[in-house]
């Protein structure tokens, strides 16, 4: 049971972790044996992570080893996936609140780490991170396709409860025109408002403190530049994936991924490219939502850590006639 290079990736859902992770297998110059979204209990990534077989991209099908799901698998074959040695092992984690989960298990997470991932000859932990507006923009617009969320919103009676005693809608308020602008709270996570912000704010507390969780060679995503800057992402592979035998080609950074449901606001379809997605502009759907603006205001420590991280975010105030912009300096 031996790894040349072992990857583990966390990153918010809705800060492209799937187009990043993607395009990283194309840099990559052997097939990876990838486990997507393991538990964040901890428990054994091969049993509790999706196996990639990729059935949907058949491009990438050269870029990922064909893993059967191994959640109920056999021991003898769940045995072999665990003990055949690989050249790149990697398995994600996404929504998982490092300060609940990692943190108290530094030097132990997944569980039993040795015993289930083996031992590794180099180790790097990728943290992705998108600025908090742009992601809380595509976290409120998300539709899940198999779910029906498509006409809940803020004011659906279920919700009623939460709504009155704002325990889990704390930034709700009433006042004229609160009815259209809760109409496109849609999604399914703004319930757990709370919830999101202490999971992003905790990645960008692991940033600060790799130590702290237990991070070996730490590699910060920063997305908004993944997503912009071709040197950035050169300067990525040369840096920090190249000693491990990746070469960088910027292959796979136009597609849009299919695994995690796409685009929150394109869908698949964005033209013929990711490329053609205002990726760093999603917080303009909001721009007049004062639901929205009330988020922020209820977790002013949200908009200084991401100002901190992805530098300045103006918004500037629609009530005084002013043209709705944003800027982040590098």
């Amino acid at each position: 049971m031996y790894n040349k290079v072992e990857i583990r990736v966390f990153g918010p859902r809705r800060s492209g972790n799937h187009a990043i992770i993607n395009w990283l297998a194309y840099q990559a110059n052997s097939k990876i044996h990838f486990f997507n979204c393991a538990s964040n209990r901890g428990h054994d990534p091969y049993k509790t992570g999706k196996s990639r077989g990729d059935k949907y991209h058949d491009d990438l099908q050269v870029c990922f080893e064909q893993i059967p799901n191994l959640k109920n698998a056999d021991d003898d074959v769940l045995s072999y996936w665990r003990e055949v040695d690989k050249n790149i092992l990697m398995y994600s984690y996404e929504d998982i609140d490092l300060d609940k989960y990692v943190k108290p298990r530094a030097n132990d997470f997944p569980i039993n780490r040795k015993q289930v991932i083996g031992e590794s000859d180099y180790q790097i932990d990728v943290v992705i991170l998108r600025d908090a507006y742009n992601w809380l923009a595509s976290k409120l617009k998300y539709n899940a396709k198999k779910y029906d969320y498509r006409k809940e919103s803020v004011l659906a009676p279920r919700y009623k409860e939460n709504r009155e005693i704002r325990s889990k809608m704390p930034y709700f308020d009433t006042y004229p025109g609160y009815r259209e602008d809760a109409k496109v709270l849609e999604g399914r996570t703004y319930i757990n408002l709370h919830k999101m912000v202490n999971i992003w704010s905790s990645h960008v507390r692991a940033i600060d403190f790799p130590d702290e969780y237990g991070f070996n060679n730490l590699v910060f995503i920063n997305y908004n530049l993944w997503a912009t800057n071709y040197h950035y992402r050169q300067s990525l592979i040369e840096s920090h994936f190249k000693p491990c035998g990746f070469e960088f080609t910027d292959q796979g950074k136009d597609e849009i991924a299919v695994r995690g449901g796409g685009s929150s606001f394109d869908g698949h379809n964005a033209g013929s490219s990711a490329n053609d997605m205002d990726v760093l502009n999603r917080w303009s759907y909001f721009s007049h939502n004062k639901l929205f603006d009330r988020i922020f205001e209820f977790y002013p420590t949200l908009g200084d850590m991401s100002r901190k991280v992805f530098g300045n975010v103006h918004l500037q105030d629609p009530d005084k006639g002013d043209e709705n912009v944003i800027t982040f300096m590098p």
